[in-house]
């Protein structure tokens, strides 16, 4: 399922938007952005959980309108009941279209 965001911005950008200008405009609406790119972390752990820091890395053009996002941040572990602790960073990516002055993130879904 995808995720739209409309900003007043997005319809100031050239068509097509170069990768610089959304990705300064992405770092700007960082925090709503947030929650939608919060990966499923049971890969590490299923007491693994986000702990902020997050840091959009760059964007890259994929053609016309449809762009990938690189970013990651950090997660942290403390389920001490079992000895279990740990932190680390995750590098993720996600596309995402950028079309009529609106952006939809297309999240990868596994089945």
């Amino acid at each position: 399922m995808q995720t739209l965001f409309e900003w007043p911005e997005l319809s100031a950008l050239a068509s097509p938007p170069e990768s610089g200008q959304l990705l300064n405009l992405l770092r700007q609406y960082q925090t709503a952005l947030q929650p939608s790119l919060m990966q499923d972390l049971s890969h590490i752990s299923h007491f693994a959980q986000f702990d902020g820091g997050l840091t959009l890395l760059e964007v890259t053009s994929l053609g016309q309108d449809r762009f990938k996002l690189r970013y990651q941040y950090d997660w942290a572990l403390n389920w001490n009941c079992a000895g279990e602790t740990g932190s680390g960073t995750v590098t993720e990516s996600m596309r995402f279209r950028c079309v009529s002055g609106s952006l939809a993130l297309l999240p990868l879904k596994l089945d």
